[in-house]
């Protein structure tokens, strides 16, 4: 994975989603998309990134439903 990016397995969910929403209003910003400040590849990366945290938060979702499940 790209260097540029944390490590996702060292954030909480929550850090890891403010930091993506951050992430990308720079990299939808006009003056980025103008100036063409992030290569194709930092994309594409980014966007692996966010599958993973797509996919860690499907998890705590069916975790917690579990969870819930058996509370009752």
């Amino acid at each position: 994975m790209n260097s540029n990016l944390p490590a996702l397995d060292k954030m909480t969910t929550l850090e890891a989603i403010h930091w993506y929403t951050g992430e990308v209003m720079k990299v939808t910003s006009r003056e980025a998309r103008i100036n063409g400040t992030y290569p194709e590849e930092y994309l594409d990366s980014l966007y692996k990134w966010k599958m993973k945290l797509n996919r860690r938060c499907e998890a705590e979702r069916r975790n917690r439903g579990k969870e819930y499940v058996n509370a009752i």
